[in-house]
């Protein structure tokens, strides 16, 4: 039995530069406003900037100096000091640690990853959760975030003679479709109409306008199977969505300007360095 939010979905204030400067009390409030169950549910989701915070304080750790604007990535569920506990064993804090992430840290005890190994990893981890979690809105959401992440490094591997099996999550018929797929379009487009449009954009290094198209995909998804107009947890979870992508694209105009964007987004399709959390994140 879903349970029903009236107050909390009709107090959700605009989406505005207003609301994106307040998202971290904004979770607050929503999170106080949840049952327990749909709390943890909401929480994963943020998991995603605890994911990059973790990857930030182990290259910090590791003497790697971090890139201008990711030193913490809001909102999150974990301090930077819950952090360190967590990877000295003495944590001891409200949230409980998500399997994904203890299971992530037991590996580094005994893994030697590289950079790019050690972030892929934790990525892969979190995609796997996100996969198997408990409600239809994360699990479908992580499905299609998995296949859509998959082809965009794809199409930007082969562009540039890079053996996709390096990058692509998972192990499932996609994920080996990619390997020996063939095309401009991968062969996808009848099946994902949006394929020719990101093969575009990434064969022009329309990068910007890339991560713009990518947020409009997985919101279309969004909307298109869930209902974002009522009162239960996806409506909840769809909004904050929003609000986080416009806090995001306002936060890199705030702190880069327009021409740096273009070097942020650059990132996402540097065939050096494909870590998968930097495509649309």
């Amino acid at each position: 039995m879903k349970t029903t939010y009236y107050y909390l979905v009709s107090g959700l204030p605009e989406i505005n530069e207003e609301s994106a400067a307040n998202i971290s009390r904004i979770k607050m409030e929503i999170e106080e406003q949840l049952d327990s169950y749909d709390a943890i549910a909401f929480r994963f989701l943020i998991f995603k900037n605890d994911n990059k915070n973790l990857l930030q304080f182990l290259r910090q750790r590791d003497g790697i100096e971090a890139e201008p604007g990711t030193d913490f990535f809001v909102p999150a569920n974990f301090s930077f000091e819950d952090l360190e506990n967590l990877i000295i064993d003495a944590y001891d804090s409200e949230y409980s640690v998500p399997e994904y992430i203890e299971q992530f840290l037991e590996e580094l005890k005994n893994e030697k990853y590289t950079l790019r190994e050690r972030e892929n990893r934790l990525l892969q981890l979190y995609y796997e959760a996100g996969i198997e979690y408990p409600n239809r809105f994360i699990s479908q959401y992580f499905l299609f975030k998995r296949d859509l992440k998959n082809i965009i490094l794809t199409l930007n591997a082969k562009m540039a003679n890079f053996k996709s099996e390096r990058i692509v999550i998972g192990d499932y018929d996609l994920a080996k479709d990619l390997f020996i797929a063939q095309g401009r379009d991968l062969g996808l487009s009848k099946v994902y109409d949006y394929v020719n449009t990101l093969a575009d954009k990434l064969l022009n290094r329309e990068l910007v306008d890339l991560e713009l198209e990518i947020d409009n995909i997985v919101f279309s998804f969004l909307n298109e199977n869930f209902d974002e107009n009522g009162f239960h947890l996806e409506a909840v979870l769809i909004w904050f969505l929003k609000l986080a992508s416009f806090s995001r694209w306002n936060q890199l105009r705030e702190q880069e300007g327009s021409t740096a964007l273009d070097s942020i987004v650059n990132r996402i399709v540097q065939t050096s360095a494909l870590p998968l959390e930097n495509v649309n994140e």
